[in-house]
């Protein structure tokens, strides 16, 4: 293999998040990527390469030295030591040299079509004395002498990888698995154009597409990221599927685009998934956030209340918690829990219900539809109702809010996958130190363990008590009391001064602080707690002088409250979405993402504003401005 291509190859190696690694005759290694050095660091000194690379079993290993005999491709699945990643090898043998071709399954964020574009910035492919003319045969025949690495790694690889005639963009090349993505076997697409399987629709996109690469353009610059084009394909068998692809011209060496190459892969459940989700926003964008003369209800399959909310509640007497938590068959006489268990069973089995409900002389219509998760599973239902003695005509108004509970459900969903990840995640890093602690008998170690142990039992209850406040906060009315605002404020430093990175933190209190104010002490005190709980867990380490502000200030405009600290801060890109749910500013946040969402829904119930206003490393400044209460 030439100079150039073996160069090429291992920029192309390199820049895959798959792991490659290639031993000789020996055993003895002969390449291995970046991605493999970074996931096994040790693997040039270790003693022993099958276990480093997770092949550990007796019966593994001989399959390996099977394939070193037989020639065949040997497919297992590992677990690296003392790693829970699952590694998916494949293990290609040639006449002197095996080759191993690794998937994290646990960790496969970048295509590697992406990389295969990224790559070609390094590649030259020397063409002289070749003779190139552009017909197939050529080609397959440069791929066949020179680029034979590249062709091993492309047909492993799950993106289809194609090589382009410049000026018509024929396939020349089309990788293996264009047969699993599109149907087709690489014969069947090679000498034709994309053109005679894209959508009429994306023609004129493919086009401007073509027409940059052929004069070797590459519109992001050799520093950015390859160009993508997502597009409509026509499969052999799948009608249209939704492809991304991305695309660069290859150079000679006097600078003529001798080649285009395309990396692909399907991303169709991705693109109809957006949409979906485009969806639900825009129905939640578009309806009303409540249902006249109705209720809500959420059930599970054992026919227990999850949720009970609405206005018609009160003309019944009756409140949620006459339906939370109990179950049908309690509420309900036998004859009529008989009737409603009959459209329960319909929901669970996938179906959507409308059925009429008579109660007190009141006239009821009921729309129901079940949840269903995308694994078919239907945990859940949802029942909607409406008082419609006056006129029947509410029901249509009925089907129309139905959208509108199904966008609520969609931002459930998120919100009970996201706290539920929050919760196991502490619980299952206990699990495994109590395992650990059991098992060992060094005493400093055991300590170790437990320190730890405390601090996911404290991110544990950080979470809790952010889920706590979040549902308190939407759903307890305003009550409002006479108090001092520093006594609120002290007592939130308080509750706060045993968390680790608290000592040695100075908190202050300034301005109008000696006049009581009427005002919800509850919300009051959820928001210093979320603020002093932030600037605690960012504060800045390195500044010797670390602290905590309020200043208060009263005027005929009501109440302003100013907390500012020196801490990290906020980075400018980042200031529009802090108050969002689940919104975290970095990978190295704390928390749930949840405490200045729940500030900002604190300070709406309020009736409040509050602002931000920060510099990365310098600091930040939260400013609210709350209406005074009078005193009755």
């Amino acid at each position: 293999m030439s100079d150039t291509v073996a160069l090429s190859f291992r920029h192309l190696s390199d820049l895959s998040e798959e792991l490659h690694l290639i031993l000789g005759k020996e055993k003895e290694i002969l390449f291995a990527n970046k991605a493999l050095k970074l996931r096994i660091e040790n693997i040039h000194s270790t003693n022993d390469l099958y276990q480093s690379l997770g092949i550990t079993e007796s019966y593994s290993v001989a399959a390996v030295e099977e394939c070193l005999t037989t020639g065949n491709v040997l497919e297992i699945l590992v677990e690296l030591p003392n790693e829970s990643a699952t590694i998916h090898w494949k293990i290609v043998a040639s006449a002197d040299t095996l080759t191993f071709i690794g998937k994290d399954l646990g960790n496969k964020r970048v295509s590697e079509g992406d990389k295969f574009a990224e790559a070609l910035k390094e590649i030259q492919l020397n063409q002289t004395d070749k003779n190139y003319s552009g017909r197939l045969t050529d080609i397959q025949r440069v791929l066949a002498e020179e680029v034979d690495k590249f062709k091993l790694i492309s047909e492993n690889v799950s993106d289809i990888v194609c090589l382009h005639e410049p000026h018509e963009a024929r396939y020349l090349y089309v990788s293996p698995s264009c047969k699993d993505v599109t149907g087709y076997i690489p014969t069947e697409m090679e000498g034709r154009s994309p053109y005679d399987f894209f959508h009429p629709d994306m023609i004129k996109a493919l086009e401007e597409d073509h027409r940059r690469r052929e004069a070797g353009e590459i519109p992001d610059g050799p520093s950015g990221p390859p160009p993508k084009m997502v597009y409509l394909f026509k499969t052999k068998d799948r009608g249209f599927r939704w492809m991304e692809s991305h695309s660069r011209p290859i150079f000679d060496r006097n600078g003529n685009v001798i080649l285009i190459l395309s990396t692909s892969r399907d991303v169709h459940e991705r693109e109809e998934a957006e949409a979906e989700k485009q969806r639900f926003y825009n129905y939640y964008r578009t309806l009303g956030n409540n249902i006249p003369n109705g209720a809500v209800f959420m059930i599970d399959r054992e026919y227990n209340y999850i949720i009970a909310e609405g206005t018609e509640f009160e003309k019944l007497g009756r409140t949620s918690s006459y339906y939370v938590g109990k179950n049908a068959k309690d509420l309900y006489s036998p004859e009529r829990f008989k009737r409603l268990s009959y459209y329960f069973e319909k929901l669970f089995a996938g179906e959507s219900v409308a059925f009429d409900w008579e109660f007190n002389n009141q006239d009821y219509i009921f729309l129901g539809k079940p949840c269903i998760e995308k694994d078919g599973t239907i945990p859940t239902a949802i029942l909607l109702t409406q008082n419609v003695t006056e006129s029947k005509i509410q029901a249509a108004k009925l089907k129309r809010t139905l959208h509108e509970l199904e966008a609520t459900n969609f931002e459930l969903d998120s919100f009970v996958y996201r706290t539920s990840h929050d919760l196991r995640s502490p619980l299952a890093s206990i699990l495994g130190l109590v395992e650990i602690m059991l098992k060992e008998d060094d005493l400093a170690n055991i300590q170790a363990c437990t320190l730890r142990i405390r601090e996911s039992v404290r991110r544990l209850d950080n979470t809790i008590s952010s889920i706590l406040d979040y549902s308190r906060n939407g759903k307890l009315d305003i009550k409002e009391s006479e108090v001092f605002i520093q006594d609120i404020w002290q007592q939130s430093v308080e509750s706060h001064q045993n968390m680790p990175q608290a000592e040695g933190m100075t908190f202050e209190v300034t301005g109008d602080t000696d006049l009581p104010v009427m005002i919800d002490t509850f919300r009051l005190s959820v928001i210093f707690n979320n603020l002093i709980s932030n600037a605690i867990k960012y504060c800045d380490p390195r500044k010797d002088e670390r602290y905590v502000k309020l200043t208060v200030r009263r005027s005929v405009n009501g109440l302003q409250l100013v907390v500012k600290d020196n801490g990290q801060g906020v980075p400018k890109e980042h200031l529009s979405r802090v108050f969002n749910m689940f919104y975290r500013a970095s990978d190295q946040s704390q928390g749930a993402g949840l405490g200045l969402y729940i500030v900002k829904q604190a300070v709406d119930k309020l009736g409040g504003v509050i602002f931000l206003d920060s510099e990365e490393r310098m600091g930040a400044t939260f400013s609210i401005t709350l209406p005074i209460l009078k005193k009755d």
